[in-house]
């Protein structure tokens, strides 16, 4: 484990797959810090889980297994959730989407899978210029976005789709 996960511990999120049998696991390990009395913070970017972002504040149990699994949301971060599945695996064109996405303030990571990019988008940046960023790509064909979690701050929801 790596330093900067030393003091987190990972959470299963139980998925539900769709009738295309999207997404391509049951459930997902995300690490999560401590607060106490089984309340975590979210610290990585979920690859499948909807309605969670980075910094939101869930509450857990314990399972048959002994594994801390996903119980309820306590609050929300504000951190959008944006995930852009592409067609190939474009190594050069991906690390350039990714180092734009730094640049603006959004961290991401790369998933073994798809290639899949999952995407962090806190409140300070505009959710519309990441948008745009990835648009032109996708009406070419290139990618694919699923809004996983969006925080609109003028209409104050929070929409998944």
């Amino acid at each position: 484990m790596s330093t900067e996960y030393s003091n987190y511990e990972k959470i299963r999120f139980a998925l539900t797959k769709d009738e295309h049998g999207y997404p391509p696991v049951e459930s997902e390990l995300i690490w999560g810090r401590p607060d106490g009395n089984g309340r975590y913070s979210i610290k990585s970017i979920p690859f499948f889980a909807n309605l969670l972002a980075i910094g939101d504040v869930v509450l857990t149990k314990y399972n048959e297994h002994k594994e801390l699994q996903y119980a309820k949301h306590e609050s929300h971060s504000g951190h959008s959730t944006i995930r852009a599945i592409f067609r190939k695996k474009y190594k050069d064109y991906i690390s350039s989407i990714r180092e734009i996405l730094n640049i603006l303030g959004c961290q991401s990571e790369l998933a073994n899978v798809g290639p899949l990019l999952a995407i962090d988008i806190p409140s300070t940046v505009r959710l519309e210029v990441v948008r745009n960023l990835l648009s032109d790509d996708e009406r070419n064909g290139l990618l694919s976005i699923e809004e996983a979690c969006i925080w609109d701050w003028v209409a104050i929801t929070v929409t998944c789709t």
